[in-house]
């Protein structure tokens, strides 16, 4: 099977520009929504009030009327250390 490139939900890592993309940031969650070729994607992310933890949805709706084999890949970049000594890397 050939492979036809990622296709990001969000502009990072990829910085792709995209008309059909939508990013909503509120004080503890943001939500990313994108459409291309067919397919849907709504990716949200909260972080508890309470506890130390990320809570990640992903929604994927195949519109085509073919079936899709689709591979989903997480990337994170934790930064624990002061916003200013991240920097410097």
């Amino acid at each position: 099977m050939a492979q036809s490139g990622a296709r990001p939900v969000t502009h990072a890592p990829l910085n792709i520009k995209d008309p059909r993309y939508t990013a909503i940031f509120s004080g503890d969650r943001a939500e990313f929504r994108r459409r291309r070729l067919g397919i849907d994607s709504h990716v949200e992310m909260t972080v508890s009030p309470e506890d130390d933890i990320e809570i990640r949805r992903i929604n994927l709706t195949n519109h085509a009327s073919r079936p899709r084999i689709m591979q989903v890949t997480l990337a994170v970049d934790l930064a624990l250390a002061p916003p200013n000594a991240t920097r410097g890397h």
